[in-house]
């Protein structure tokens, strides 16, 4: 007696295709599961995980013999602290903090962030725990340059020189609001304005001081240069500051951090921490 053939089962490829996304889309929430429970885990264990940026000096970096250093990893530190948990660090680069936080590599991210509409939409933050004030730097030549009834640089001065400042940034913003007509070299990095300024190719630079101060004026062959007129506190234009950046919802963590940096600027250790790596206040 002859056996029947069996039935066999095809598939078009309109199904197929299917298939895979569906099995691709499993594979992905599955990790995301994973990794935000393994997050909840290490909490469970004391551990708060930290990502940061470790290329941006004096605020996340290592030092000669690899050890984390910075502003921003004794911030971290202290919160850890401050919540009976110990701090573990993930060096990640910039452009994959937020994709990595919203998939659980890490709880918090404490990279001197700033707070953005933009990133509210995506992210939650904590009270701002850093805002940086901004400046012009130049010759000391020009340190008595005139200022105007309000205290700024005169807008005169100002007028007559080329200033350089990052492309796109709060700081064109600042300076087109607040000196229409300057003379802007607009420019892809800082570093690349400062370098300009010690060529003598523009005059002046606008940034904020705290990178400036660290990376450029500390060092000795830029001894003729130094920050030009008083530091800039206008952050109804250059923003409410940096803060602590956690997964939308986490109200209990973020809430906790809130408390954790509270305590620390109002008994004097936030102070203590900003006086290691600059000369002024970065206090919010």
């Amino acid at each position: 007696m002859q056996k029947k053939p069996e039935a066999v089962m095809r598939w078009n490829s309109g199904e197929v295709c299917f298939l895979k996304k569906a099995v691709t889309a499993a594979l992905i929430l599955g990790a995301a599961f994973m990794a935000v429970f393994c997050a909840q885990a290490a909490r469970a264990e004391n551990v708060l995980k930290v990502g940061g940026d470790c290329t941006y000096p004096p605020f996340t970096y290592k030092d000669s013999s690899g050890r984390l250093q910075g502003f921003d990893i004794d911030i971290a530190e202290e919160i850890a602290r401050r919540l009976n948990m110990t701090m573990q660090h993930q060096c990640v680069a910039w452009d994959g903090l937020i994709p990595g936080l919203m998939v659980g590599k890490y709880d918090v991210i404490i990279a001197a962030m700033d707070i953005t509409p933009e990133r509210a939409r995506r992210v939650d933050f904590s009270l701002p725990y850093y805002r940086a004030p901004s400046a012009f730097v130049g010759l000391k030549s020009a340190a008595k340059a005139p200022l105007d009834s309000t205290g700024r640089l005169a807008a005169d001065f100002v007028a007559g020189k080329a200033v350089g400042v990052l492309r796109a940034s709060i700081y064109e913003k600042y300076l087109q609001k607040t000196y229409p007509g300057v003379n802007l070299t607009r420019y892809g990095t800082i570093d690349d304005a400062l370098m300009d300024l010690k060529a003598g190719r523009i005059d002046l630079v606008f940034t904020d001081m705290p990178k400036v101060e660290a990376d450029f004026l500390h060092k000795t062959d830029n001894k003729d240069f130094a920050f030009i007129g008083p530091k800039i506190e206008d952050y109804a234009v250059l923003g409410e500051g940096s803060a602590v950046v956690l997964r939308k919802g986490n109200t209990a963590l973020r809430d906790q951090v809130n408390m954790a940096v509270k305590a620390m600027m109002r008994d004097g250790t936030y102070d203590k921490i900003n006086r290691k790596y600059w000369s002024f206040s970065v206090k919010p």
